[in-house]
């Protein structure tokens, strides 16, 4: 079993609430004051802030100041270039299983696994991280 179905990791969730922060702020923010805007220990927030930096959806500014901040160009970006930093892509099957057991009409889970990775990966597709504020 493959076990590629939709999953929201806690790291995605809040790398997704911290984009949404910093859209909204339109400026820089420290990773203490996302930390604080989220509820989340800081250790973990840098760990994502730094994984979302090295995949280019988000910029950092160092020294007195310094924090994170979304650029114009990021704005554009896909929300599926964000999910695709902290998981495996979505199987176009939609099963579970990596050679489909049954077709989509027999599903034992009738159908409703491919529908919504489909409305998922629709969703991520076609809306940007700017779209988040």
């Amino acid at each position: 079993m493959d076990g590629r179905l939709l999953n929201i990791s806690e790291s995605l969730s809040l790398a997704l609430h911290s984009l949404k922060i910093l859209v909204g702020h339109g400026g820089v923010l420290s990773a203490g004051e996302i930390s604080r805007r989220t509820g989340m220990s800081t250790n973990h927030l840098s760990k994502v802030l730094r994984r979302l930096v090295v995949g280019g959806v988000l910029s950092a500014a160092k020294g007195p100041g310094g924090g994170f901040f979304v650029s114009e160009e990021q704005k554009g970006r896909k929300l599926m270039e964000v999910y695709l930093l902290f998981g495996p892509p979505l199987l176009d099957n939609g099963c579970i299983y990596q050679n489909a057991l049954c077709d989509r009409k027999k599903c034992v889970f009738g159908g409703i696994i491919c529908q919504l990775n489909e409305k998922f990966c629709e969703y991520f597709n076609k809306t940007s991280i700017g779209d988040l504020s």
